[in-house]
């Protein structure tokens, strides 16, 4: 479950939302084995937003590394960071409802960490629900800080 990139390492996307003011740009110290750099990137569109869009790009190092354990560290790191909802794909995209839940492997807010690893459960309307849950949370969240 890793995509590789233009230069052919293993590399995982997490994007996240941040409140103005949370650290978003430095990148976690992560104990899971396997994850060699973290590559930070603004996707925010607008610097008069009242939220960041992250994006931090894993890069991973060869097999065996235990994904569940990075993607789990990684949601959790986010959400420690003052992340609204964060959540884990191949390719990023700030806005959530652009994501298929097909393609998201884990989703984090405040007191909740969810992987979705399993290609049966994440097509499954199980983690479709728990996506859409996701999507009005965002959204509540960011009209609460507008």
């Amino acid at each position: 479950m890793a995509a590789l990139d233009s230069v052919g390492r293993r590399r995982m996307s997490l994007i996240a939302v941040f409140p103005l003011g949370a650290d978003w740009a430095t990148p976690p110290e992560l104990e899971s084995a396997g994850v060699q750099e973290i590559e930070t990137y603004d996707l925010t569109g607008s610097s008069e937003e009242s939220f960041r869009a992250a994006e931090w790009d894993l890069l991973l190092g060869p097999v065996p590394i235990h994904l569940g354990d990075i993607g789990e560290e990684c949601l959790a790191a986010a959400v420690s960071r003052g992340a609204l909802v964060a959540w884990l794909a191949f390719e990023g995209s700030p806005d959530l409802l652009a994501q298929s839940s097909a393609n998201l492997y884990g989703l984090a807010r405040l007191g909740s960490v969810q992987l979705a690893l399993d290609d049966d459960y994440r097509s499954g309307s199980n983690w479709e629900e728990q996506v859409r849950e996701a999507e009005e949370f965002l959204a509540q969240a960011k009209a609460d800080l507008t």
